[in-house]
């Protein structure tokens, strides 16, 4: 985890590029997750009704 010091606040066009990078990073890792998610959410799903009585 960043914190943003007085540095970065003088100098806020050498610390952007860092901080979109982040940000792109963890938008990537998010939206894999969520793919992950639905994914086992289907899978979920479709278990549950393969083992319900009369299937």
């Amino acid at each position: 985890m960043h914190w943003t010091d007085t540095y970065d606040l003088e100098h806020p066009n050498e610390g952007f590029p860092r901080l979109l990078e982040v940000r792109n990073h963890r938008t990537l890792s998010y939206c894999l997750s969520w793919a992950i998610d639905q994914v086992a959410s289907l899978l979920l799903g479709c278990g549950v009704l393969v083992h319900l009585p009369g299937w």
